[in-house]
């Protein structure tokens, strides 16, 4: 499950894509987000790459970015793809990992809510007050209402019935519970973006 926004200046696109394989998703659009269901990983690899190379973005924002797009470059890499979403033949990587904090090498100009919150607010390190950087905690912090619907324990459960669930109920409801829970998230990404104010800390860099 992918979601993605794409903005410019006149535009603003909403899409989810799905790995749909038994055609068992019956509705279009979930919270303005247009659902795009494909028959396995390799075709929604291939739109995914292919909506980065029609609308060819500069700037991309989100939380731990260098986990979603070497993700979605190991899965091209699965396929003979080459996922280059902004410099031709140029897949994103790493260019350090420093215990679970990494950097993505610049292909994109990446603005990742993870490393700006750290920059910014970097005392939310300091576990004894209960805080952190996970997406939800620092929304929390930056006074933005939103809680994960699923922790990580429960989306390996969701997944499996989404994926083996004994009745075509069971598999349904498991694909709606994933469809909110990525929604969410890329809806929260945003706002997190926006009451960090990174402008002034960005211009200085």
């Amino acid at each position: 499950y992918v979601a993605a926004i794409w903005q410019n200046r006149n535009q603003r696109i909403k899409e989810i894509y799905i790995i749909d394989p038994r055609e068992e998703i019956e509705f279009e659009e979930h919270d303005g987000f247009k659902i795009l269901k494909f028959k396995n990983e390799r075709e929604l690899v291939k739109s995914l790459r292919l909506a980065f190379k029609e609308r060819k973005p500069l700037v991309a924002i989100g939380h731990n970015q260098v986990y979603d797009y070497s993700q979605i470059r190991y899965a091209a890499d699965d396929f003979k793809l080459i996922f280059d979403p902004a410099v031709k033949d140029i897949k994103p990587r790493r260019d350090f990992v420093r215990q679970f904090l990494q950097r993505q090498r610049e292909d994109l100009i990446y603005l990742d809510t993870l490393w700006l919150g750290k920059i910014i607010h970097p005392y939310l390190n300091q576990k004894r007050f209960g805080t952190s950087f996970k997406l939800d905690a620092l929304a929390s912090f930056l006074g933005i209402n939103f809680k994960k619907s699923l922790t990580h324990e429960q989306l390996r459960e969701v997944e499996m019935r989404r994926l083996s669930g004994k009745t075509l109920e069971i598999r349904k409801e498991a694909a709606n519970e994933l469809i909110d829970y990525t929604c969410s998230d890329a809806e929260n990404e945003e706002k997190v973006f926006h009451a960090l104010n990174p402008w002034p800390v960005l211009v200085a860099m």
